[in-house]
C-alpha cells in the first residue's frame, strides 16, 4: 500500500483517498488502524474519506444476534427507537470510531 500511495503522490497533482476503514466492532480494527491517518499525512495525500458514515439497514438493536450494527463499517450506532442523547436531534449516536476520527 505504501508504494501506491507514493506512486499518487509523487504525480505533483491532489490526492484524495475516496474510502478507508474497516468495521467497527471490538478487535477488527487492530492496534494500527488510526495510523493509516497518519501514513496518509505523510505520504502527502490531500483528502480522506472514511467508509461509511451511517448504515441505517444496518440498526443497533438490543441482544447480539437482533445488533445488525455489529456487521455495519458506520462510525454510528443507528437508533431504530431512541434518539441520542449527545445528538439529540438524531437518530443515531457516535461509536469509538467516530470520537477518535473527530480527536484526529
Amino acid at each position: 500500500m505504501l508504494a501506491r500511495l507514493r506512486a499518487l503522490s509523487a504525480a505533483g497533482k491532489p490526492v484524495a483517498t475516496t474510502e478507508f476503514g474497516c468495521p467497527t466492532c471490538r478487535g477488527a480494527s487492530g492496534p494500527g488502524s488510526l495510523a493509516l491517518l497518519d501514513l496518509f499525512r505523510a505520504e502527502g495525500i490531500d483528502t480522506t474519506l472514511v467508509n461509511t458514515f451511517a448504515r441505517y439497514d444496518l440498526p443497533h438493536r438490543s441482544g447480539p444476534r437482533e445488533d445488525l450494527d455489529l456487521a455495519s463499517h458506520g462510525i454510528v450506532k443507528v437508533l431504530e427507537d431512541r434518539r441520542d442523547v449527545t445528538y439529540p436531534d438524531m437518530p443515531w449516536e457516535p461509536k469509538a470510531a467516530f470520537r477518535a476520527l473527530a480527536a484526529r
